[in-house]
């Protein structure tokens, strides 16, 4: 994947198998990432694979555009 634009990604449910391992990817691949998952207890984790964490519930609209501000890309998972 060529992100040499570095992009800034929010990944959802970040503390989860499949986000955690979508952030810990992309930022392998040098892309910024926001984690975004409703549990607070996942920020260990999520800020381990070196992204940002957000405590946020997707159900919340206000809370997904604050948590969203300045992101290139989503990945909803």
């Amino acid at each position: 994947m060529d992100l040499s634009s570095r992009p800034h990604i929010a990944v959802t449910g970040a503390g989860g198998f499949i986000g955690l391992a979508l952030a810990r990817r992309l930022r392998q691949d040098g892309a910024s990432v926001v984690g975004l998952d409703i549990d607070p207890a996942a920020a260990p984790r999520v800020e381990a694979a070196g992204a940002t964490f957000v405590a946020v519930d997707t159900t919340d609209p206000a809370g997904v555009l604050a948590a969203l501000d300045g992101c290139d890309g989503v990945i909803h998972t």
